[in-house]
Protein backbone atom coordinates (compact mmCIF):
# COMPACT_ATOMS: atom_id res chain seq x y z
CA UNK A 1 0.00 0.00 0.00
CA UNK A 2 0.90 3.04 -0.74
CA UNK A 3 1.54 5.37 2.40
CA UNK A 4 -1.44 7.76 1.82
CA UNK A 5 -3.64 4.72 1.20
CA UNK A 6 -2.39 3.15 5.06
CA UNK A 7 -2.94 6.99 6.88
CA UNK A 8 -6.81 7.36 5.32
CA UNK A 9 -7.74 4.12 7.32
CA UNK A 10 -10.97 4.15 8.93
CA UNK A 11 -10.62 1.20 12.19
CA UNK A 12 -13.87 0.63 14.03
CA UNK A 13 -13.36 -0.30 17.99
CA UNK A 14 -16.68 -2.09 18.95
CA UNK A 15 -17.20 -3.59 22.63
CA UNK A 16 -15.46 -0.99 24.45
CA UNK A 17 -16.33 2.26 26.58
CA UNK A 18 -14.10 5.43 27.73
CA UNK A 19 -16.47 5.62 30.97
CA UNK A 20 -17.93 3.46 33.46
CA UNK A 21 -15.43 0.00 33.33
CA UNK A 22 -11.83 1.23 33.21
CA UNK A 23 -10.93 -1.98 31.83
CA UNK A 24 -12.51 -1.27 28.72
CA UNK A 25 -10.98 2.14 28.77
CA UNK A 26 -7.61 -0.04 28.95
CA UNK A 27 -7.84 -1.84 25.93
CA UNK A 28 -9.91 1.75 23.65
CA UNK A 29 -6.39 3.42 25.12
CA UNK A 30 -4.36 0.79 24.25
CA UNK A 31 -6.01 -0.10 20.69
CA UNK A 32 -5.95 3.65 19.74
CA UNK A 33 -1.98 3.73 20.50
CA UNK A 34 -1.03 0.46 18.86
CA UNK A 35 -3.35 1.06 15.41
CA UNK A 36 -1.51 4.52 15.47
CA UNK A 37 2.12 3.21 15.90
CA UNK A 38 1.55 1.72 12.94
CA UNK A 39 -0.76 3.31 10.81
CA UNK A 40 0.01 6.90 11.83
CA UNK A 41 -2.92 8.89 10.13
CA UNK A 42 -5.55 6.57 10.65
CA UNK A 43 -8.83 7.99 12.22
CA UNK A 44 -10.44 5.94 15.22
CA UNK A 45 -14.20 5.07 15.23
CA UNK A 46 -15.14 4.19 18.38
CA UNK A 47 -18.84 2.34 18.73
CA UNK A 48 -19.85 2.64 22.10
CA UNK A 49 -22.30 1.38 24.66
CA UNK A 50 -22.28 4.82 26.46
CA UNK A 51 -22.25 7.22 23.53
CA UNK A 52 -23.29 10.47 25.30
CA UNK A 53 -20.53 10.13 28.39
CA UNK A 54 -17.96 8.78 25.91
CA UNK A 55 -18.19 11.83 23.80
CA UNK A 56 -18.04 14.27 26.70
CA UNK A 57 -13.99 12.50 27.78
CA UNK A 58 -11.15 14.25 26.11
CA UNK A 59 -10.68 12.68 23.31
CA UNK A 60 -7.15 12.38 20.93
CA UNK A 61 -7.35 13.68 17.18
CA UNK A 62 -9.96 11.95 14.73
CA UNK A 63 -11.09 9.92 17.41
CA UNK A 64 -15.20 9.63 16.57
CA UNK A 65 -17.55 7.96 19.00
CA UNK A 66 -21.12 6.54 18.09
CA UNK A 67 -23.58 4.76 19.55
CA UNK A 68 -24.03 1.03 19.50
CA UNK A 69 -26.33 0.64 22.44
CA UNK A 70 -28.99 -2.46 21.75
CA UNK A 71 -31.56 -0.06 20.79
CA UNK A 72 -29.02 1.55 18.46
CA UNK A 73 -28.45 -1.95 17.08
CA UNK A 74 -32.01 -2.80 16.46
CA UNK A 75 -33.34 0.23 15.07
CA UNK A 76 -30.48 1.68 12.93
CA UNK A 77 -27.91 -0.60 12.25
CA UNK A 78 -30.00 -3.84 10.83
CA UNK A 79 -32.53 -2.23 8.64
CA UNK A 80 -29.31 -0.13 7.13
CA UNK A 81 -27.46 -3.08 6.92
CA UNK A 82 -29.96 -4.55 4.86
CA UNK A 83 -30.06 -1.39 2.79
CA UNK A 84 -26.58 -1.76 2.51
CA UNK A 85 -26.80 -5.18 1.50
CA UNK A 86 -29.29 -4.17 -1.56
CA UNK A 87 -27.14 -1.12 -2.72
CA UNK A 88 -23.67 -1.34 -1.27
CA UNK A 89 -21.76 0.95 0.16
CA UNK A 90 -18.93 3.32 -0.45
CA UNK A 91 -15.88 3.85 1.52
CA UNK A 92 -14.36 6.48 3.56
CA UNK A 93 -16.91 7.23 6.62
CA UNK A 94 -16.71 10.99 7.36
CA UNK A 95 -14.96 12.36 10.45
CA UNK A 96 -17.89 13.30 12.99
CA UNK A 97 -19.53 11.55 15.44
CA UNK A 98 -22.94 9.73 15.63
CA UNK A 99 -22.81 8.02 12.03
CA UNK A 100 -25.14 5.65 11.97
CA UNK A 101 -24.39 1.88 9.64
CA UNK A 102 -24.50 2.85 7.01
CA UNK A 103 -21.27 5.56 7.09
CA UNK A 104 -19.57 2.70 9.64
CA UNK A 105 -20.40 -0.04 7.08
CA UNK A 106 -17.54 1.81 4.94
CA UNK A 107 -14.66 1.19 7.62
CA UNK A 108 -11.95 -0.71 6.83
CA UNK A 109 -11.45 -2.94 9.64
CA UNK A 110 -13.15 -3.55 13.12
CA UNK A 111 -11.71 -4.26 16.48
CA UNK A 112 -14.02 -5.93 18.53
CA UNK A 113 -12.53 -5.55 22.28
CA UNK A 114 -15.87 -7.05 24.50
CA UNK A 115 -13.57 -9.33 26.83
CA UNK A 116 -15.88 -11.97 27.26
CA UNK A 117 -18.35 -13.74 24.89
CA UNK A 118 -20.48 -16.62 23.59
CA UNK A 119 -20.15 -18.20 27.13
CA UNK A 120 -22.78 -20.95 28.38
CA UNK A 121 -25.11 -18.94 30.93
CA UNK A 122 -25.08 -15.77 29.55
CA UNK A 123 -27.13 -15.96 26.58
CA UNK A 124 -28.84 -12.55 26.93
CA UNK A 125 -25.60 -10.90 25.75
CA UNK A 126 -25.70 -13.47 22.46
CA UNK A 127 -27.96 -10.69 20.64
CA UNK A 128 -25.22 -7.98 21.07
CA UNK A 129 -22.65 -10.18 20.26
CA UNK A 130 -24.70 -11.08 17.28
CA UNK A 131 -25.34 -7.70 16.11
CA UNK A 132 -22.42 -6.25 16.81
CA UNK A 133 -19.95 -8.51 14.29
CA UNK A 134 -22.48 -10.01 11.83
CA UNK A 135 -23.35 -7.00 9.56
CA UNK A 136 -19.43 -6.33 9.36
CA UNK A 137 -18.52 -9.70 8.17
CA UNK A 138 -21.80 -9.87 5.86
CA UNK A 139 -20.83 -6.90 4.11
CA UNK A 140 -16.67 -7.61 3.68
CA UNK A 141 -15.76 -5.65 6.36
CA UNK A 142 -12.26 -7.55 8.03
CA UNK A 143 -13.80 -8.04 11.96
CA UNK A 144 -11.27 -9.31 14.71
CA UNK A 145 -12.14 -10.22 18.33
CA UNK A 146 -8.98 -9.05 19.98
CA UNK A 147 -7.85 -10.97 23.09
CA UNK A 148 -10.90 -11.91 25.02
CA UNK A 149 -11.93 -14.84 26.77
CA UNK A 150 -15.35 -17.38 24.97
CA UNK A 151 -16.79 -20.33 25.88
CA UNK A 152 -17.73 -22.98 26.51
CA UNK A 153 -20.35 -23.33 23.84
CA UNK A 154 -22.21 -25.48 24.43
CA UNK A 155 -26.12 -24.76 24.66
CA UNK A 156 -28.16 -24.53 21.95
CA UNK A 157 -28.53 -20.71 21.69
CA UNK A 158 -24.65 -20.29 21.96
CA UNK A 159 -23.73 -22.92 19.48
CA UNK A 160 -26.06 -21.35 16.66
CA UNK A 161 -24.92 -18.15 17.13
CA UNK A 162 -21.42 -18.58 17.77
CA UNK A 163 -21.67 -20.42 13.89
CA UNK A 164 -24.11 -17.78 12.57
CA UNK A 165 -21.36 -14.80 13.55
CA UNK A 166 -18.28 -15.90 15.37
CA UNK A 167 -17.23 -18.23 12.71
CA UNK A 168 -17.46 -15.59 9.96
CA UNK A 169 -15.14 -12.90 11.72
CA UNK A 170 -11.67 -12.72 9.91
CA UNK A 171 -9.72 -13.65 12.87
CA UNK A 172 -9.97 -14.35 16.85
CA UNK A 173 -7.84 -14.05 19.50
CA UNK A 174 -7.91 -16.67 22.82
CA UNK A 175 -6.76 -14.88 26.02
CA UNK A 176 -6.06 -18.25 28.09
CA UNK A 177 -5.82 -22.03 26.90
CA UNK A 178 -8.91 -22.02 28.25
CA UNK A 179 -10.84 -20.30 26.17
CA UNK A 180 -8.28 -21.81 23.00
CA UNK A 181 -9.72 -25.11 24.21
CA UNK A 182 -13.42 -24.16 24.02
CA UNK A 183 -13.05 -22.55 20.42
CA UNK A 184 -11.15 -25.72 19.34
CA UNK A 185 -14.04 -27.86 20.03
CA UNK A 186 -16.41 -25.54 19.29
CA UNK A 187 -14.47 -25.16 15.64
CA UNK A 188 -12.31 -28.36 14.91
CA UNK A 189 -10.86 -26.47 12.05
CA UNK A 190 -9.93 -23.42 13.72
CA UNK A 191 -8.09 -21.37 10.83
CA UNK A 192 -8.80 -18.54 12.31
CA UNK A 193 -8.18 -18.60 15.99
CA UNK A 194 -4.57 -17.42 17.55
CA UNK A 195 -3.74 -17.08 21.46
CA UNK A 196 -2.65 -13.77 22.69
CA UNK A 197 -2.86 -11.58 26.20
CA UNK A 198 -4.99 -9.18 27.41
CA UNK A 199 -4.55 -6.22 25.51
CA UNK A 200 -4.57 -3.79 28.84
CA UNK A 201 -1.02 -5.59 29.60
CA UNK A 202 0.01 -3.03 27.19
CA UNK A 203 -0.93 -0.16 29.27
CA UNK A 204 1.64 1.74 31.58
CA UNK A 205 0.63 2.87 34.81
CA UNK A 206 0.30 6.53 35.31
CA UNK A 207 3.51 7.21 37.18
CA UNK A 208 6.33 4.51 38.02
CA UNK A 209 5.59 1.60 40.87
CA UNK A 210 8.33 0.82 43.67
CA UNK A 211 9.66 -2.60 44.11
CA UNK A 212 7.13 -4.48 46.27
CA UNK A 213 9.82 -4.72 48.70
CA UNK A 214 9.77 -0.62 49.25
CA UNK A 215 5.66 -0.92 49.07
CA UNK A 216 3.78 -0.60 52.89
CA UNK A 217 1.82 -3.38 53.81
CA UNK A 218 -1.15 -2.11 51.89
CA UNK A 219 -3.79 -4.40 50.66
CA UNK A 220 -6.24 -3.54 48.03
CA UNK A 221 -9.32 -4.55 48.02
CA UNK A 222 -10.94 -4.31 44.41
CA UNK A 223 -14.87 -5.06 44.54
CA UNK A 224 -17.41 -5.90 41.84
CA UNK A 225 -20.85 -4.73 41.62
CA UNK A 226 -20.89 -7.80 39.41
CA UNK A 227 -20.26 -10.66 41.62
CA UNK A 228 -22.51 -8.21 44.53
CA UNK A 229 -25.93 -9.13 41.71
CA UNK A 230 -24.47 -12.84 41.72
CA UNK A 231 -23.64 -13.72 45.48
CA UNK A 232 -25.92 -12.91 48.61
CA UNK A 233 -23.14 -13.06 50.73
CA UNK A 234 -20.14 -11.43 48.45
CA UNK A 235 -20.34 -7.83 50.86
CA UNK A 236 -20.35 -9.90 54.18
CA UNK A 237 -16.82 -11.91 53.17
CA UNK A 238 -15.25 -8.64 51.73
CA UNK A 239 -16.32 -7.12 54.93
CA UNK A 240 -15.29 -9.45 57.34
CA UNK A 241 -11.85 -9.79 55.39
CA UNK A 242 -11.25 -5.91 56.17
CA UNK A 243 -11.81 -6.37 59.73
CA UNK A 244 -10.04 -9.60 59.92
CA UNK A 245 -6.93 -7.98 57.52
CA UNK A 246 -7.27 -4.70 60.04
CA UNK A 247 -6.79 -6.73 63.06
CA UNK A 248 -3.64 -7.69 61.85
CA UNK A 249 -2.11 -4.39 61.19
CA UNK A 250 -2.39 -4.06 57.63
CA UNK A 251 -3.70 -0.66 55.84
CA UNK A 252 -6.95 -1.92 53.83
CA UNK A 253 -7.81 0.44 50.51
CA UNK A 254 -10.74 0.07 48.80
CA UNK A 255 -10.96 0.63 44.75
CA UNK A 256 -13.79 0.81 42.02
CA UNK A 257 -11.87 -0.39 38.68
CA UNK A 258 -15.29 0.40 37.17
CA UNK A 259 -17.36 3.88 38.26
CA UNK A 260 -20.04 5.70 36.63
CA UNK A 261 -20.50 8.90 39.03
CA UNK A 262 -24.31 10.13 39.89
CA UNK A 263 -25.68 6.64 39.51
CA UNK A 264 -26.98 3.92 41.32
CA UNK A 265 -27.09 1.46 38.66
CA UNK A 266 -24.09 -1.48 39.19
CA UNK A 267 -23.68 -2.43 35.47
CA UNK A 268 -19.83 -1.31 35.29
CA UNK A 269 -19.96 1.02 38.32
CA UNK A 270 -18.57 -0.62 41.79
CA UNK A 271 -19.17 2.17 43.98
CA UNK A 272 -22.67 0.96 45.43
CA UNK A 273 -20.24 -2.61 46.28
CA UNK A 274 -17.75 -0.34 47.84
CA UNK A 275 -20.91 1.72 49.57
CA UNK A 276 -22.41 -1.94 50.93
CA UNK A 277 -18.83 -2.92 52.34
CA UNK A 278 -18.52 0.64 54.17
CA UNK A 279 -21.78 0.14 55.39
CA UNK A 280 -21.21 -2.90 57.16
CA UNK A 281 -18.90 -1.99 60.16
CA UNK A 282 -17.85 1.13 61.55
CA UNK A 283 -14.05 1.03 61.00
CA UNK A 284 -15.11 0.26 57.58
CA UNK A 285 -16.68 3.34 57.06
CA UNK A 286 -13.35 5.14 57.97
CA UNK A 287 -11.40 2.58 55.05
CA UNK A 288 -9.63 5.27 52.24
CA UNK A 289 -11.73 4.84 48.75
CA UNK A 290 -9.85 4.81 45.55
CA UNK A 291 -11.25 4.98 41.99
CA UNK A 292 -13.82 7.69 41.17
CA UNK A 293 -12.32 10.43 38.93
CA UNK A 294 -9.17 8.47 37.95
CA UNK A 295 -8.60 6.73 34.44
CA UNK A 296 -7.11 3.01 33.57
CA UNK A 297 -3.50 4.06 34.09
CA UNK A 298 -4.06 6.44 36.88
CA UNK A 299 -5.87 3.03 39.02
CA UNK A 300 -2.72 0.59 37.72
CA UNK A 301 -0.58 3.08 39.54
CA UNK A 302 -2.64 2.84 42.91
CA UNK A 303 -2.87 -0.66 42.32
CA UNK A 304 0.19 -1.30 42.10
CA UNK A 305 1.22 0.82 45.06
CA UNK A 306 -0.24 -1.90 47.27
CA UNK A 307 1.86 -5.07 48.89
CA UNK A 308 -0.96 -7.63 47.60
CA UNK A 309 -4.38 -7.12 45.52
CA UNK A 310 -7.76 -8.71 46.40
CA UNK A 311 -10.04 -8.57 43.19
CA UNK A 312 -12.84 -10.19 42.02
CA UNK A 313 -12.54 -7.27 38.59
CA UNK A 314 -10.36 -8.86 35.65
CA UNK A 315 -8.51 -5.47 35.02
CA UNK A 316 -7.93 -5.50 38.58
CA UNK A 317 -6.44 -8.59 38.26
CA UNK A 318 -4.68 -7.80 35.20
CA UNK A 319 -3.45 -4.27 36.67
CA UNK A 320 -1.89 -6.40 39.56
CA UNK A 321 -0.21 -8.76 37.08
CA UNK A 322 1.21 -5.46 35.32
CA UNK A 323 2.61 -3.94 38.04
CA UNK A 324 4.56 -7.00 39.47
CA UNK A 325 1.51 -6.60 42.10
CA UNK A 326 0.83 -10.09 44.19
CA UNK A 327 -3.12 -11.13 43.99
CA UNK A 328 -5.67 -13.20 44.99
CA UNK A 329 -8.61 -13.83 42.77
CA UNK A 330 -12.13 -14.33 43.68
CA UNK A 331 -13.44 -14.59 40.50
CA UNK A 332 -16.81 -15.63 38.59
CA UNK A 333 -15.45 -17.38 34.94
CA UNK A 334 -12.61 -19.20 33.59
CA UNK A 335 -11.29 -15.99 32.34
CA UNK A 336 -9.49 -15.13 35.47
CA UNK A 337 -7.68 -18.74 35.99
CA UNK A 338 -6.63 -18.70 32.38
CA UNK A 339 -4.28 -15.76 32.74
CA UNK A 340 -3.39 -16.48 36.34
CA UNK A 341 -2.44 -19.63 35.08
CA UNK A 342 0.72 -18.12 32.73
CA UNK A 343 1.96 -16.65 36.10
CA UNK A 344 1.66 -19.96 37.78
CA UNK A 345 -0.80 -18.26 40.11
CA UNK A 346 -3.65 -20.19 39.70
CA UNK A 347 -4.09 -21.55 42.95
CA UNK A 348 -4.65 -18.01 44.03
CA UNK A 349 -7.57 -17.51 41.69
CA UNK A 350 -10.71 -19.00 43.53
CA UNK A 351 -14.84 -18.86 42.63
CA UNK A 352 -16.60 -16.33 44.32
CA UNK A 353 -19.03 -18.50 45.72
CA UNK A 354 -16.52 -20.94 47.00
CA UNK A 355 -14.40 -18.16 48.46
CA UNK A 356 -14.57 -17.70 52.09
CA UNK A 357 -13.07 -15.34 54.96
CA UNK A 358 -10.48 -17.93 56.24
CA UNK A 359 -9.51 -18.60 52.46
CA UNK A 360 -8.68 -15.28 51.77
CA UNK A 361 -7.00 -14.06 54.76
CA UNK A 362 -5.13 -17.14 54.33
CA UNK A 363 -4.37 -16.94 50.40
CA UNK A 364 -2.98 -12.90 51.31
CA UNK A 365 -0.66 -13.92 54.13
CA UNK A 366 0.80 -16.31 51.74
CA UNK A 367 1.36 -13.59 49.34
CA UNK A 368 2.69 -11.30 51.67
CA UNK A 369 5.48 -13.93 53.50
CA UNK A 370 6.28 -14.46 49.55
CA UNK A 371 5.93 -11.62 48.66
CA UNK A 372 9.47 -10.80 46.55
CA UNK A 373 9.43 -14.06 45.10
CA UNK A 374 6.02 -14.00 43.62
CA UNK A 375 6.37 -10.36 42.22
CA UNK A 376 10.30 -11.72 41.19
CA UNK A 377 8.11 -14.54 38.80
CA UNK A 378 5.86 -12.52 37.56
CA UNK A 379 8.39 -9.72 36.43
CA UNK A 380 10.28 -12.47 34.62
CA UNK A 381 6.86 -13.46 32.57
CA UNK A 382 5.70 -9.96 31.92
CA UNK A 383 7.87 -9.21 28.94
CA UNK A 384 6.96 -12.69 26.89
CA UNK A 385 3.28 -11.84 28.24
CA UNK A 386 3.29 -8.37 26.65
CA UNK A 387 4.92 -9.34 23.52
CA UNK A 388 2.73 -11.70 22.84
CA UNK A 389 -0.11 -9.22 23.58
CA UNK A 390 0.94 -6.71 21.04
CA UNK A 391 1.84 -9.50 18.55
CA UNK A 392 -1.77 -9.62 17.95
CA UNK A 393 -1.81 -6.10 16.28
CA UNK A 394 0.93 -7.20 14.16
CA UNK A 395 -1.22 -10.30 12.40
CA UNK A 396 -4.13 -7.76 12.29
CA UNK A 397 -2.83 -5.22 10.30
CA UNK A 398 -0.29 -8.24 8.10
CA UNK A 399 -4.05 -9.35 7.08
CA UNK A 400 -5.59 -5.87 6.50
CA UNK A 401 -2.48 -5.07 4.39
CA UNK A 402 -3.24 -8.34 2.27
CA UNK A 403 -6.31 -7.63 1.82
CA UNK A 404 -5.66 -4.02 0.61
CA UNK A 405 -2.71 -5.06 -1.95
Amino acid sequence: MERNEIDSLHVGIVGGTFTGNRGAQAMLAVCVREMRKRYPGCTIHVLTYYPDADRNEKLDTDVYVHSATPVRLVLNWVPLFLLARLFGVGKNPPKEHGLGFLQLAKLDLVLDVAGVGYIDGREKFLPYNVLTSLPFSLLGVPYFKLSQAIGPIGSLPNRVCANLALARVSRIFARGAMTEKHLKKAFPEGGNIDAAADLAFLLAPSNPVKPIAQRERRVGIVASSLVMSKNDGYISTLAEVCIALLNQGWEVVLIAHSWRGQTTKLRNNDLPALDAIAAYDERLGCLPRIGEGLDASELKSQIGSCRVILTSRFHGMIAALSTATPVVVAGWSHKYREVMEMFGLERFCLPHDKANVESLVGCISELDKDASLVSKSILEKLPEIRSNSESQFDKVCAAVNFERE
